[in-house]
């Protein structure tokens, strides 16, 4: 993840462009400095995001803070990971710099769904993966991109893709050998000049064909989506991947409603962890 942002926000409220070197303070006193209004109104809040997963353990991570511990037991109700979701909460019920749930209801959307208040110039900065380049290519929106903020720790979360051949397959060795292609310099390179996804050859990542390419006539830093890479943090890689996401939902529901406690919620997520993992 990057972190996107409107630059003519920016400019309007004489706020320097992100540069990855900020940390929270920095981040919170600049989201707030980006939160405008218009005849009593919102009109652009500073940041956004919501209860998706990279949102929530990117707070969590930077501050020190873990899901499990190396055990594989949870280890969510802890003060590394209370004071980083606090942190993020008070953006949204203190500071008013990022919006609540009610927020993005009044704006037609679903609770955390940054990309299209980021798209419609409501917002001021969003982090987010490489997939919104192609969106705001098509838009007369001025933004750039930069590597996140950090808290004690740099912590970025990262997707990726897998390719694998079943066991099951009769046609392993040619399978073997379409993997081969596909993650070549040429089966890549269409992945780069069509701005589709960042490149995983390395060979390709380096090339002209995704640092200079023809679609990228804003002139977006293409290099904040790979400067990150020594710090991105992996989520539990656990069977039980998607019971962890509902545990997390489920038991911060109320919180991110401003309802409970960041404490209060987490003590539920504690709670439905230790059930989903017995």
């Amino acid at each position: 993840m990057v972190l996107y942002y409107n630059k003519d926000i920016f400019d309007a409220q004489k706020v320097a462009y992100p540069d990855g070197t900020w940390d929270w303070t920095a981040f919170r006193e600049a989201a707030k400095k980006l939160t405008t209004s218009k005849d009593g109104k919102v009109a652009s809040w500073g940041y956004a995001a919501g209860d998706w997963w990279p949102w929530y353990l990117t707070w969590m991570y930077q501050n020190g803070g873990k899901v499990l511990d190396d055990s594989g037991k949870p280890v969510v109700n802890t003060p590394e990971n209370v004071e980083a979701l606090t942190f993020y909460n008070d953006m949204v019920f203190k500071d008013h710099s990022a919006p609540s749930p009610t927020d993005y209801a009044n704006e037609g959307l679903k609770n955390g769904s940054p990309d299209p208040l980021f798209a419609q110039g409501k917002l001021a900065m969003v982090a987010t993966g490489f997939w919104n380049v192609a969106t705001l290519n098509k838009t007369k929106l001025n933004w750039d991109v930069a590597p996140l903020w950090h808290g004690k720790n740099a912590a970025v979360p990262a997707f990726g893709s897998g390719l694998a051949i079943t066991s099951q397959s009769k046609h392993q060795a040619e399978a073997a050998k379409l993997i081969q292609f596909l993650t070549s310099d040429a089966g890549q390179k269409p992945l780069a000049t069509s701005g589709l996804d960042v490149p995983a050859n390395l060979t390709t990542l380096k090339s002209d064909a995704f640092q200079k390419p023809t679609w990228n006539t804003n002139g977006v830093k293409l290099s904040a989506f790979t400067s990150s890479a020594s710090v991105v943090f992996s989520p539990p890689l656990v069977p039980e991947w998607n019971q962890i996401q509902k545990a997390f939902t489920d038991g911060l529901d109320s919180t991110w409603k401003g309802q409970a406690s960041v404490s209060e919620g987490l003590v539920k997520v504690q709670a439905n962890l230790e059930r989903a993992l017995k």
